[in-house]
Order: structure tokens, then C-alpha cells, then sequence
């Protein structure tokens, strides 16, 4: 099942961050250090995770330190390392790739290697064509090839409509492939950023739509400057599940509604270093239309810190 983020972004001020400028910042090289617990009774989670990202060119930020341009133009490679350790199994995972821009026409890939205890272990690849229409409308269909599964496509284009200074609005529309019969799934995406002398204003929003599964996610953002920010977000899912009983013969269907919440902070402390902490609880309510008795709810909590690094 499919989960659904959207995040809402405010600024909080405290003296310590009045000393900061609105110039833009120019970085090519991007890496993330997180770990991250995560509680569903009876289970445990602990997971942690290592992301790099070279660019080939240099991107400017649009004033906070972590925003840059809708669409992405430079070409650039990227490795991400993650392990997990729950209560009864542990799971690494290792991938690597990349995109070419020859400046119309992109070319990319991933390759990914996933070792479980539940599985032997198993591995994935995805390849990308993309094509630039004109500097501001992107179009990208990826191949998705796993073992042991069946493979997909997914198709996006990208639109990045320039208002003023750094001011855009930006929209995205992506298409799934469902594998083994299931719904194919649509998406939708927006983001408004503006900036308002130092201070800036993003809003964004979006939806899926997944056969039984519907999802809508808003978002606003506050940043008082480039460095510091408080986030907040909120998610709510709805799915509808049909089951079948080969001992007893009958059919089932179940509904479920899921509700998430995000609170996080995040500050650089110079141009080059930053810490984000933050917080998710995620409340979901489970029905059974043929036995209400079976009805229950669940809560999942999830803390994470990150470290970055950009230069």
C-alpha cells in the first residue's frame, strides 16, 4: 500500500538567526546522513541511511539553502546506502546511477541491490529517456525492471512557469503502469514558490489516483530566511480492500483511512552544514463492512535525524 506525503513549511525566528543574507548559494555536491526509529506495536524499526549526489553543474539556491530550480538541468551521478534492523529481520540496500543532459535529449539509470533475511535477496534497475521541449517543459519515461517481477513503465512531464525574479510556479502530471493487472495510477503535483525579499512563501499540493486507493496532499511553506525553518504536514489516504477466504468461502471487503502528520526543524548552521529533526505520527482506521467486530486502529511514530552536508 501506497502512502501519500505532502509537507507545510514555516519559518521560526529566535535571535540566534538574525544574522543571515538572502544571496543566492551555488553547490554541486549534495550528501545526507540520517537515522530514523520508527514504532508500530509490537515492532521496532531502526534504519539509517547514507545519500550522495554529485551535479555537473553548479546549482544556485533560490534563497533557502535547501530550494533550487523546479526542474532539474545538470546532468549528475548519485549512490544511496540504507540498512534497516527491525524485531525479527534486518535489510540493506545499495544503489547507484545517474542522468546525461546533452541539453534536449536525457538519458539515465539506476541500479539497486536489496539483501533481507525475509528474502535471498533481489535486484532492480530502472532506465530513463527524457527530452527537454523547451527550457522550462521536461518530458521523462522510465522502464522498471525487478527479479522475480513483473516489469513496469512510468511516464512525467514537468512544466516550470517563470513569474519574476525567482518567483515560478511548477506543475508535474505522471503516469504508473500497474503490473499484474492491478489500476495504473495517476499523479498530480504543484508548487508556488515566492520570494518575498528575504523571506519566502511556497505552497504546494497534489493527488493520486490508484484504482481503490485515493490520496490528496496541500502544503504551505514560511522560511523567515535561508536557514532556518520549521516544518509541519499532513497526509490522508483513503483505500478500498477486497479479500478472499479459500477456507470459508467468502469475500470481504475492507475499507481504511489513513491520517499523517509531520513535525520537523530544520537549520544550517553555515552555508555547507545542516541538522533536521522530526517527527511523524501516522493514525489509521481500519473497517470491515461484513463484521464491524473486526474494525480496529493503528498508530504508527517515526523519529528521524539528518545531517547534511553541501558544497
Amino acid at each position: 500500500m501506497r502512502s501519500s506525503n505532502f509537507t507545510i513549511y514555516f519559518a521560526v525566528l529566535t535571535p540566534l538567526f538574525f544574522n543571515t543574507s538572502a544571496n543566492a548559494e551555488e553547490y554541486q555536491f549534495f550528501l545526507d546522513a540520517h537515522a530514523i526509529d520508527y514504532e508500530r506495536a509490537p515492532d521496532t524499526i531502526d534504519s539509517w541511511g547514507i545519500n550522495t549526489t554529485y551535479y555537473f553543474d553548479k546549482k544556485n539556491s533560490l534563497g533557502p539553502l535547501n530550494e533550487f530550480s523546479y526542474i532539474n538541468t545538470s546532468s549528475f551521478v548519485f549512490t544511496n546506502i540504507r540498512g534497516s534492523n527491525e524485531t525479527s529481520w534486518n535489510e540493506d540496500l545499495l544503489s547507484a546511477g545517474g542522468m546525461w543532459n546533452s541539453g534536449k535529449l536525457t538519458l539515465g539509470g539506476t541500479a539497486t541491490v536489496v539483501n533481507s533475511d525475509s528474502q535471498s535477496g533481489y535486484n532492480s534497475g530502472i532506465a530513463s529517456i527524457g527530452w527537454f521541449f523547451t527550457d522550462n517543459l521536461y518530458g521523462k519515461v522510465d522502464y522498471h525492471d525487478i527479479d522475480d517481477a513483473e516489469s513496469y513503465t512510468t511516464a512525467s512531464l514537468a512544466y516550470d512557469y517563470h513569474l519574476s525574479g525567482n518567483d515560478y510556479i511548477g506543475s508535474t502530471i505522471s503516469y504508473s503502469e500497474a503490473p499484474y493487472g492491478f489500476d495504473d495510477s495517476w499523479f498530480w503535483n504543484g508548487k508556488y514558490f515566492n520570494d518575498m525579499g528575504g523571506r519566502y512563501l511556497i505552497l504546494s499540493g497534489g493527488f493520486s489516483l490508484h484504482g481503490s486507493v485515493d490520496a490528496a496532499t496541500v502544503s504551505a511553506a514560511y522560511y523567515f530566511n535561508k536557514r532556518t525553518g520549521v516544518q509541519l504536514s499532513y497526509a490522508n489516504e483513503e483505500s478500498k480492500i477486497l479479500s478472499y477466504s479459500d477456507e470459508s468461502g467468502w469475500f470481504n471487503e475492507s475499507s481504511e483511512e489513513r491520517d499523517k502528520y509531520v513535525a520537523s526543524i530544520v537549520h544550517y548552521f553555515n552555508t555547507n552544514t545542516s541538522l533536521t529533526l522530526s517527527y511523524e505520527q501516522a493514525e489509521s482506521e481500519i473497517s470491515f463492512h461484513s463484521n464491524s467486530d473486526l474494525n480496529y486502529s493503528d498508530t504508527e511514530k517515526t523519529y528521524q535525524i539528518e545531517f547534511g552536508l553541501q558544497f
